[in-house]
């Protein structure tokens, strides 16, 4: 991705409310504590600004952001990640559905 992308994803992205951290550590972000720096990481709020997060990186880039939940049993590249990632760790909740439980991905 060109530079100037992550420029358009960001306006989109914080026009929602979420969290950009350029440059983000990866290996603070993963229980291997391994990889290198997150060109983009949004943190979204709630599933609403997370659905609208993905939708908006979708159309600016014509692929999905990579959706990053607590890091367990997660490699992540040790040189620049240039595609954008969505951490979800802050999504928490459980609900209790017809089919059983549903737990967001950041719950503990």
């Amino acid at each position: 991705m060109e530079d100037g992308i992550y420029v358009e994803c960001d306006r989109a992205v914080r026009s929602l409310g979420t969290c950009v951290i350029a440059g983000a550590d990866a290996s603070a972000l993963s229980t291997y504590r391994g990889g290198g720096r997150l060109k983009r990481l949004y943190v979204p709020r709630t599933e609403e600004e997370f659905a609208a997060v993905c939708r908006e990186v979708l159309s600016l880039t014509g692929r999905m952001p990579f959706l990053l939940g607590g890091g367990s049993n997660t490699l992540i590249d040790d040189g620049e990640v240039r595609r954008p990632v969505v951490w979800t760790r802050g999504l928490t909740g459980v609900t209790l559905t017809p089919e059983g439980l549903l737990c967001y991905a950041g719950t503990r």
